[in-house]
Formats: C-alpha cells, sequence, structure tokens
C-alpha cells in the first residue's frame, strides 16, 4: 500500500468518531444497498473491524465477531467474517484481500484456528483463492428483528458456508450451533 493509505487494525466500535461512523455507513450502504438500512451492523457490533482509509476516508471494511460454536457437543472459538467490502472506485486493487490476510494473521497469532463466514456464488471464488472451503452444514442461530430476539432458526446451509481450517472435517455434515446471531 502506498504511503497515502493506512490499514487500522482492529478499531472497535465504541472508538468510532461521527465522522467515521457516517463514512463506514455510507460505505456499507453502497455495497449492501438492499440489505443495508442506515446501520453499523446487522444485529450485534462487531467484535472488532479493519478498515482501509485513503485521504483520511473509509474505503474498505470487514468486520469479525470472536466467539464460540458448538459442533456436536463441542465448542470451537472463531472468527466469523462479514460485511467485507470496498468502496466501488478502490476495487481490484488488493484491499479486501489485504484486509483478509490481516484477519488470518490475526487469528493465527491469537490460536483461532477456524474462520468462518457465509458468502453468495457470487463472492465464492474470491474466498476460494484465500483457502476457504465450502462446507455442508446445517446451522442454527438466532433470528432477530430489530433490537429484539425473534426466534431460533435452523438451515442446511449448501456451499454458502465457507471455512478456513486445517480441520474443516470438523465442521462437515454437523449441525454448528452459532450460539447466537447469524453474521
Amino acid at each position: 500500500m502506498d504511503q497515502n493509505t493506512s490499514l487500522f487494525y482492529p478499531i472497535v466500535d465504541y472508538k468510532l468518531n461521527k465522522t467515521q461512523k457516517k463514512q463506514l455507513r455510507s460505505l456499507l450502504i453502497e455495497a449492501f444497498p438492499k440489505s443495508v438500512q442506515k446501520r453499523l451492523f446487522e444485529s450485534q457490533i462487531p467484535s472488532f473491524r479493519g478498515i482501509v482509509k485513503i485521504f483520511g476516508s473509509i474505503v474498505a471494511h470487514v468486520g469479525v465477531t470472536h466467539r464460540i460454536v458448538n459442533v456436536d457437543d463441542k465448542t470451537f472459538e472463531i472468527f466469523g467474517i462479514f460485511d467485507l467490502c470496498t468502496r466501488k472506485i478502490h476495487r481490484k486493487k488488493g484491499l479486501a484481500s489485504n484486509l483478509m490476510a490481516w484477519v488470518h494473521e490475526l487469528a493465527g497469532k491469537s490460536g483461532i484456528n477456524h474462520i468462518l463466514l457465509f458468502a453468495d456464488q457470487k463472492q465464492r471464488a474470491f474466498y476460494q483463492h484465500l483457502g476457504y472451503q465450502s462446507v455442508t452444514a446445517k446451522c442454527r442461530w438466532l433470528v432477530m428483528d430489530g433490537a429484539k430476539s425473534h426466534s431460533i432458526s435452523e438451515k442446511q446451509m449448501d456451499e454458502t458456508l465457507m471455512i478456513r481450517s486445517e480441520a474443516v472435517d470438523i465442521f462437515s455434515g454437523k449441525t454448528i450451533d452459532l450460539l447466537g446471531g447469524i453474521f
């Protein structure tokens, strides 16, 4: 990255100033126009975020949740990835790949061996290039409606669940309880 780009990591929401919140909200609305309703998070505040700023403006972002999941009565510490995005004018410059490389490095240094995310068909090739594998598994999560718990949902995830782990078979074909909302 050049001298005008700085990667801030991690940043936590309570440290975001008003300008950063406005820039982040604008980026998320641009990247996810159908699902984002002027928000900074879907159902829960992320554990931390990685952001890229160019000339003082946020141009790329990744949200990370740090939690445990339950698979066949065993718990595993994971990072869950969501809202990876880059402003349209800054795409295809490696910013998203650099953010993900940073997440992978942080996971390794922290002893977290499993990184999970949900990706649609258009995104899968990008994540496969970064070492993720599509996994078929049943997932269970807390459904939230706004700021209220609604119900528990359980759904078979065929190929949308992607995992980066040396032990993908721990998750494949199993029921993964996300122990919270989906990310």
